[in-house]
């Protein structure tokens, strides 16, 4: 109940289900594991270092006839 208190019901309940989902008798432990991981900021940018193109560049390809 104390996890409850600290980080709100919904987040434990989530978390329960999800420990749940691992076994069917998840430990305090687990779940604990499981709140703290969801409550750090994952600071990383999915798109970070993806190569993304335009419309433009697909526009280029298909005025020079390189589209196959």
């Amino acid at each position: 109940m104390a996890l409850a208190d600290k980080h709100g019901r919904q987040e434990l309940e989530r978390a329960c289900a999800k420990a749940l989902s691992y076994s069917p008798r998840p430990s305090y432990k687990t779940i604990k594991s499981i709140i703290a991981k969801s409550a750090e900021p994952s600071g990383e940018d999915p798109d970070v270092g993806a190569y993304l193109r335009g419309s433009d560049y697909y526009t280029t390809l298909e005025s020079k006839g390189d589209v196959r």
